[in-house]
Formats: C-alpha cells, structure tokens, sequence
C-alpha cells in the first residue's frame, strides 16, 4: 500500500536534529584541529617567573631599566599591587600569532631559552627588573630585540615607587601613597595619595647623555604620544607633573586634593569642570611640569644585588 505524503514527512522529521547537531559538531572539530598550531604558539610565546618573598624584605620600590617600550611600540604592562607575597611577572613574545612555519631561524622559542629573558636585581630598598642589551658583534648589523615585553606584574602592596614606562597600574587593596613614573602609564584603585610624573625627557637625557632633544622626540614616536591617565574615584588627592602629552583625569567626583603641574604643551581632560578648582592654585604656580628621571643615581656604596628568578606555571617550578 503506498505511503501517504504525511506519513512520509512524520519518518524524516527524527533525523532532522540528529543531522544537524552531526554538523555542528564537525565544524567545532574542524576549529579545534585548526587552532592547535596557535594554542600551542600561545604556550611557548608566555613564560611566568617569580621573586620569593624571602628576597623583598624592605623592598618598597621596583624600577625597569631598558624596557622594550622605549624603542618600539609595546603593549602597556599591567601591574597590579596586592593579593600576593612576591612578585609575579608574566613575559610574552609580540610573535605569538605566527605559526613556527614563519619565525625566522634564528629565533628561539621562550620555552627552549636555558635562562630567564630578564635578569632580577637588589639596590637597598629597590627592585629592579633590567632588560640585558642585545650582543653585538664588531662590524656586524645590530641586533633586533625579540619582540619580548612584560604583559602583567604583580606586586605585594608593601610597593610605594614604580618606575616603569608603559604600565596600567591598578591597586587591589588599599595603598596610602604611591608614586608612579613613566610614560604612557593609568592609575586607578585604591590608592589615597597619588603622585603621577612623567619620564618622557628626563628618561630619554639619561639613556642619550645632554646630545639633544631630537633623538628624544624620534624614540618617542615608537610609543605614540605620552600620556598620563588616573581614575581618581576613591582617591583623597592626586598630584600630577608633565611637560609634554596628554593628561586625563577622570572619576574625580570625590577629589578632594589636586596639584597639576603641567606644561603650556599638555593636552588636558577632565571629566567635570568643578575639579579644577581644586587645582587652580598649581595651575598658577606651575613654571611647567618637568620631567621625572626614571633612574635616579643611587649612592656608589649601594650594593647591587643578583636575584633568582623562579620559573612558575603549568610545569613544576624550578630556579633558573
């Protein structure tokens, strides 16, 4: 007896999800198989490495000397002050999205260097994270930098100096006083008292000596336009110096305190007209804002002190 139309319909219908859902698992499985080489480029472009807590005993500052930033453009580094004893910091490489296929010979992974990219050392009461200068062969080109750059620090709150270039700087837990220096850097958290300097000249003077400005202003392009950000909410008084590029404040409903001292060239921002009352006096006294050094001399006496970097993360950690 022929099947009615209606009957023919019923029977097809429970086959209906069951292709579809096969679809869509054949696609998911095609995307993973795709992105392997990229999971796997991603593990070995980010190493994480740690000072003990044994060592920051009165260390209240952390300064990084030679950052990458200063000399092509990098990402901002997030530091993040609180919820730890030691320091954490996370290294990445710029190249991550390329398959090894692309990477030049030369270049090694982060996972296959024999020690850390960064070396760690003690001044006092100062961290300091120091980027080595790249070999250079008599009579050969320069050598180009890996494309390596710190992407997050964490900090113990005992921290009350950073001096660093590009940073996003957050306090998790409530800080006093904190000063920050650098160059295309944002505060925000729960910090009372903030004082925010800009290094643009002062950092270039001390890396070129007293040769000139232009060579300043030609490594600046690297990085775009200096600027210096704060999200002030929760913030009792903030005090910021600059001589050149952008200044924006914003969240400053309960400032109760504000000292600019900025430059005629500064580009200002705030997010109400009221606060600048606050600042008008600065605002008068201001002969510009200057520049911060980002390496004041220290004593000859100080001694400088290497530290141990100890590798953390998925594999068991181990002293490098």
């Amino acid at each position: 007896m022929a099947q009615s139309p209606s009957t023919a319909v019923a029977a097809s219908r429970p086959w209906g999800p069951w292709f579809f859902t096969g679809i869509w698992v054949v696609f998911w499985c095609l995307l993973a198989l795709s992105g392997l080489d990229v999971f796997k480029d991603l593990e070995e472009a980010e190493l994480r490495y740690a000072v003990p807590a044994v060592h920051l005993e009165g260390v209240t500052q952390l300064r990084i000397e030679r950052d990458p930033g200063g000399t092509h453009y990098v990402p901002r580094t997030r530091v993040v002050l609180g919820g730890a004893g030691e320091v954490a910091l996370t290294l990445q490489n710029l190249q991550y999205g390329r398959r090894g296929g692309s990477r030049k010979p030369e270049q090694v992974s982060l996972e296959a260097r024999p020690k850390p990219p960064i070396m760690a050392f003690r001044e006092a009461d100062v961290l300091i994270l120091r980027w080595p200068r790249p070999e250079r062969k008599q009579g050969a080109e320069p050598v180009e930098d890996d494309g390596l750059w710190i992407s997050e620090i964490t900090l113990p709150v005992q921290f009350q100096n950073l001096a660093l270039s590009h940073a996003m700087v957050e306090a998790m837990e409530p800080v006093g006083r904190l000063k920050v220096s650098g160059r295309s850097v944002e505060v925000r958290g729960r910090v009372a008292h903030l004082d925010l300097q800009s290094t643009q000249c002062g950092r270039c003077a001390l890396a070129l000596g007293a040769q000139g400005t232009g060579d300043c202003e030609a490594r600046s392009q690297h990085g775009g336009d200096p600027s210096l950000e704060v999200a002030a909410g929760g913030m009792q008084s903030v005090r910021i110096a600059a001589e050149v590029g952008q200044v924006v404040l914003k969240s400053a409903q309960g400032l109760q305190k504000l000292d600019l001292r900025l430059g005629d060239n500064v580009a200002l921002s705030v997010d109400r007209v009221g606060v600048l009352r606050l600042a008008h006096n600065s605002l008068e006294d201001a002969n510009g804002g200057g520049c911060a050094v980002i390496s004041e001399p220290r004593p000859a006496h100080v001694p400088s002190s290497p530290l141990d970097l100890v590798r953390i993360g998925s594999r068991p950690a181990q002293a490098q």
